[in-house]
């Protein structure tokens, strides 16, 4: 167990925030990678997963305020970061050998939380998350050239990402009950994991059977 997760295991509160940040560091290359693989290609499936774990993690420390994050965050995001720097590396070993393939499936969620409520902090992680990679997916698409058919399914895809983001809004309030922030993480969760999708099928277009019919 590295030590950063033994600490958060032991401690079952607070964890400072610089030492995430910290560990964030490793993944940083993810943000340049997803602008520099080949299109189409199986290295830019692993930048874009690198990609959205590594963004995921930092916007949820950047949401925020205090020093010291609160332990499941500090668990969420030290997996999220460990799953970012694995991507890179399976990204890396694509680009020195283009011939090979990756077993994977494009449908697998993003980290989960363990417990059904969110703070208002991890609420605004999560939002910023799914806004940010709903205007990448967006422009992915707009480039898109495939077939027609293909088109229609990704575009269906969008919309299911865009449904849950109007849920968020529609709930978003300052003070929201248990049962609403309850709802909103629900839709959230459900607007990531159709995101990370979307991207996935979007850099390895062959993958279009993963999207739901």
């Amino acid at each position: 167990m590295r030590p950063l997760a033994r600490l958060i295991s032991l401690a079952r509160l607070e964890v400072p925030s610089v030492e995430l940040r910290r560990l964030g560091g490793a993944g940083a290359e993810a943000y340049q990678l997803i602008d520099e693989a080949p299109a189409g290609s199986w290295e830019l499936l692993a930048a874009w997963n690198a990609f959205i774990h590594q963004l995921y993690g930092d916007n949820l420390l950047a949401s925020e305020a205090s020093d010291m994050v609160a332990s499941d965050t500090a668990r969420i995001v030290t997996e999220l970061y460990d799953l970012a720097v694995a991507w890179l590396d399976r990204a890396s070993q694509l680009r020195a050998s283009p011939a090979s393939t990756l077993k994977v499936d494009p449908r697998t969620p993003l980290p989960h939380w363990r417990t059904p409520l969110r703070s208002r902090a991890q609420l605004a992680g999560m939002r910023s998350t799914l806004d940010d990679t709903r205007v990448r997916v967006a422009s992915d698409l707009a480039a898109f050239s495939g077939p027609d058919q293909a088109r229609e399914r990704l575009v269906a895809q969008l919309a299911r990402i865009e449904k849950r983001i109007e849920t968020v809004d529609l709930l978003w309030v300052a003070r929201a009950s248990d049962e609403i922030r309850g709802a909103i993480g629900d839709a959230l969760s459900e607007g990531l994991d159709a995101v990370s999708l979307l991207g996935q099928v979007l850099a390895r277009p062959g993958l279009i059977d993963s999207l739901p019919a």
